[in-house]
């Protein structure tokens, strides 16, 4: 069962960190302020941020923001 908030729709956080394990690598998949970032070189939207998108519901911007 998904959190609701008061008007009924599913509860998004507002700031999410995650640690995401990549084929060769371990990756941290941040979302503050409404922009998403991901310590890999992808300069789009990687496949780490999407993979945490779908896990929180939260479907976020189209692209990473650049660190």
């Amino acid at each position: 069962m998904q959190a609701e908030n008061v008007s009924g729709e599913p509860y998004r956080p507002h700031t999410v960190t995650a640690r995401v394990e990549g084929h060769s690598a371990k990756y941290i998949v941040l979302l503050d302020d409404g922009r998403w970032t991901c310590t890999c070189d992808d300069p789009a939207t990687c496949a780490h941020v999407a993979a945490v998108q779908l896990v929180t519901g939260h479907p976020g911007p189209a692209r990473k923001e650049q660190r």
